[in-house]
């Protein structure tokens, strides 16, 4: 079992790690032109696939409803 949750967990680090880029990139684009770090954050988690979609559309869930990072 350790091994195959080990090549999941590189897998997803893996597709993460191609993604992410993808998404700052976005996120610059849309606070340059003037966009709300939310509306942001939202845009990124529908426009980039993958685990760095989900990650992102957590977060943007969070903040609306006023969760803090930390719980």
């Amino acid at each position: 079992p350790h091994l195959v949750i080990g090549q999941l967990i590189s897998r997803r680090i893996k597709a993460f790690n191609v993604n992410f880029p993808d998404a700052i990139d976005l996120m610059v684009r849309g606070l340059r032109s003037g966009l709300p770090i939310t509306e942001t954050l939202g845009v990124v988690a529908g426009e980039i696939g993958g685990p760095v979609g989900v990650e992102f559309r957590t977060v943007s869930d969070k903040m609306k409803i006023g969760k803090t990072m930390e719980s």
